[in-house]
C-alpha cells in the first residue's frame, strides 16, 4: 500500500520481487483521495486487475479511464471528524476512512498488508489502528529535508505521547539495518 503522491513522484511498479510462489497474485494498494493517478504510470500501464485504488472523491471519466486499464477503483466515505476535548472538530482532510479501507481490503481475504508510505500514509495508518508490526529500515545515509522523516507527522511531539513498540528486533543487510516491533503486546 502507498499514498497517491509516491506514484506521481518515484512512478514505481509496486511488484513482487521475492520470487516467492503465490496462491494468488499480490495486489498493489494505492491511497488516492481525488484519482490523480496518472494513467500512464508504470502502476497502470502494467496493471492485470491487481491494482485497487481507495479514492474519497474523482470525477467519472478519470475513474473510468483507469477502469478500462484494469484498475479496480473503490470510492470510501471520508474518515470521521475528530473531537478533542469535547467540543472542538478537527475536519478531515478529504482522505479515505481507513478503517473502511482495511475492513474491504478484509472482505477480499487480505489478511496482510505491506504498507510502504511516506509521512502521510504511514502516519494516518498509525493514527487509524491498523498497524500491527513495524520494519523499520535504515542506511547509514544521512537525508534532511521536508518530510523527510518517516513518522514527522505522527502527531507525537511529546515523549508521554509516544507510541511504545513491543518486542523489537534488530536485523543487519550489509550496512543497512531494520528494527523489527509490534505495537501489540501480545
Amino acid at each position: 500500500m502507498v499514498g497517491v503522491g509516491t506514484v506521481v513522484a518515484d512512478d514505481p511498479l509496486l511488484t513482487d520481487r521475492s520470487g516467492k510462489s503465490r496462491r494468488r497474485k499480490l495486489l498493489r494498494v494505492i491511497l488516492d483521495s481525488r484519482l490523480r493517478l496518472p494513467v500512464e504510470s508504470r502502476v497502470v500501464q502494467t496493471c492485470d486487475k491487481d491494482v485497487i485504488v481507495f479514492c474519497s472523491f474523482g470525477e467519472e471519466k478519470k475513474r473510468a479511464e483507469l477502469e478500462k486499464h484494469g484498475v479496480i477503483v473503490e470510492q470510501v466515505q471520508l474518515a470521521a471528524l475528530q473531537v478533542v476535548g469535547g467540543t472542538d472538530a478537527i475536519p478531515h482532510d478529504g482522505r479515505p476512512d481507513l478503517g473502511k479501507v482495511f475492513r474491504r481490503l478484509g472482505e477480499m481475504d487480505i489478511t496482510s498488508v505491506l504498507i510502504e508510505g511516506g509521512a502521510m500514509v504511514n502516519s494516518a495508518c498509525l493514527k487509524a489502528g491498523v498497524v500491527d508490526k513495524l520494519w523499520l529500515f535504515y542506511a547509514p545515509k544521512l537525508l534532511g529535508g521536508s518530510g523527510s522523516v518517516p513518522f514527522l507527522s505522527s502527531g507525537h511531539s511529546l515523549m508521554s505521547d509516544a507510541t511504545r513498540v513491543h518486542r523489537v528486533a534488530l536485523h543487519r543487510f550489509g550496512d543497512d539495518f531494520a528494527v523489527e516491533g509490534y505495537l501489540r503486546e501480545s
